[in-house]
């Protein structure tokens, strides 16, 4: 990457954040390229309105639906979820049936098994699972020490604040979402595969480099997948969808992610919590933007997340 992109990066970071009751309080981006160098890692502003410490790069975040991909890369190493997670074989599901012409819900044995591609597709299942493989299979592997969907003390000591935007589109603080942010879980706690991690941009980038170089971690060494199951992950697999990913902008749908470009090499999703990731495995350069702001496409870190992919992609 060009040392003035660089710069142009840190500094539209920067200027998201001088106002921090008008635009956002606090970010952190940062990017990196397959062979594991951060090319870009930045903080700006404070951790909150309620919490003047400055933003650092290891600053723990709620990632959201930023979760799903670690969870899909788990995931892949079984496509037979019951493999997994065996209670699934003889879970009941929610069905219906027609009673003096009234719809009835009611559980119902399932006919078919629960597969990865029905989870990570959106298919067939819900992608909010309780799922406790994620430390052996990617943290350990990859090195990553700050990530969890129980942290704890010390880890929510260096939790973003969360805000909102009152009617007056003025950013005020607000209790944060998820319950493990704020308290104590015990270990055993329902951990949601969809959204329950608590991250860094430093953690996050090393699973975006393992992404670019084809399932190796540049950093350890470590094999997490084969380089076919990349190229899965990287395969429209909702094809007569491809009109409506279109009129978002986008070109398909992976196994969790949206995919874009003529080759669907590049691969984006979304946090609720205005969290943004999005790799380029052609060109080789991924990043991460964390923000802590409902709701859903802040109009200050959305667009400001356009803009430092227009720059990291150029």
């Amino acid at each position: 990457m060009q040392l003035g992109i660089k710069d142009e990066l840190e500094k539209l970071v920067r200027e998201t954040t001088e106002n921090p009751t008008q635009q956002i309080p606090g970010l952190v981006f940062q990017c990196v390229n397959r062979d594991g160098d951060v090319v870009c890692s930045t903080s700006s502003g404070i951790r909150g309105l309620d919490d003047p410490r400055p933003m650092t790069t290891d600053t723990l975040f709620w990632i959201a639906s930023c979760t799903k991909l670690i969870t899909a890369i788990a995931l892949m190493h079984s496509d037979l979820l019951e493999n997994v997670l065996p209670e699934l074989k003889t879970v009941k599901i929610l069905g219906h049936e027609e009673q003096n012409g009234v719809r009835v819900l009611m559980e119902k044995t399932k006919n078919n098994r629960i597969t990865l591609r029905m989870l990570a597709t959106h298919t067939g299942t819900n992608s909010l699972i309780r799922y406790h493989a994620l430390p052996p299979i990617i943290f350990e592997p990859l090195g990553i020490q700050n990530t969890s969907f129980t942290p704890n003390e010390e880890m929510r000591s260096r939790i973003a604040s969360m805000h909102e935007r009152d009617d007056t589109k003025k950013v005020v603080p607000r209790a944060h979402l998820l319950k493990a942010a704020r308290q104590a879980v015990p270990n055993d706690a329902f951990n949601s595969g969809g959204a329950g991690l608590i991250s860094s941009a430093e953690d996050y980038s090393l699973v975006l480099a393992m992404l670019l170089n084809d399932g190796i971690s540049p950093t350890t060494g470590s094999q997490i997948l084969q380089k076919p199951s990349i190229d899965q992950m990287f395969t429209n697999h909702i094809p007569e969808w491809e009109e409506r990913y279109a009129r978002a902008g986008y070109d398909g749908w992976g196994v969790n992610f949206l995919l874009s470009g003529d080759r669907l090499q590049q691969g984006s999703a979304p946090g609720l919590s205005n969290c943004f990731w999005a790799v380029d495995r052609e060109k080789g350069i991924g990043g991460i933007l964390l923000a802590q702001i409902l709701h859903f496409g802040d109009p200050h870190v959305a667009p400001l997340w356009g803009r430092l992919q227009t720059n990291m992609f150029s």
